[in-house]
């Protein structure tokens, strides 16, 4: 994937709701593993309950499971989100640097539906475009729950690989 351009790589396409369509290469397994993932977060903490053998699976599958305590900005990740984000695993990640890896586009859309979701508590799903840490292009399917449950609010969910389905069908 190293040395390809933007343009080779199709956008998103916007629903009604500030969400993205649910891309043509997207199983309906997968989107029952997002969906139940994303609904199992909506009710406690996702990676507080997470078994090291079901993190390196997921992982495998591009998928991983995310938190940020909105009082601190405090990310927490688990294993298949370092992995997309080509980062070494150890430091805490930083939500600036983190967001810097967006592309513009994606960056402006990520903090407008997020900023609707944590005013109203409610939720969002969209696809990005980041650059990771080694230079190359990816897309993720991000999805995001608000939770104002326990002692501080958090915004949770999980973050896919899309970036083989998104090449897919830009090759046919």
């Amino acid at each position: 994937m190293t040395g390809m351009n933007r343009q080779s790589l199709s956008t998103p396409r916007a629903t009604g709701h500030g969400q993205l369509a649910v891309g043509s290469g997207e199983t309906q397994r997968q989107r029952g593993l997002i969906d139940a993932l994303f609904a199992a977060g909506a009710e406690s903490d996702p990676l507080s309950m997470l078994h090291p053998a079901i993190d390196r699976s997921l992982a495998m599958t591009g998928i991983g499971l995310w938190q940020c305590c909105l009082a601190t900005e405090r990310l927490r990740w688990s294993q298949g989100v370092w992995d997309l984000f080509a980062m070494e695993r150890g430091e805490e990640p930083a939500r600036g640097l983190t967001v810097a890896h967006y592309l513009p586009e994606s960056r402006i859309e990520l903090e407008r539906l997020r900023s609707k979701a944590v005013a109203t508590g409610g939720s969002f799903r969209m696809d990005a475009q980041i650059i990771d840490s080694r230079g190359e292009l990816r897309w993720m399917r991000i999805s995001a729950l608000v939770d104002r449950s326990g002692p501080s609010a958090r915004l949770h969910g999980v973050k896919q690989d899309i970036t083989a389905e998104r090449l897919a069908a830009t090759a046919i």
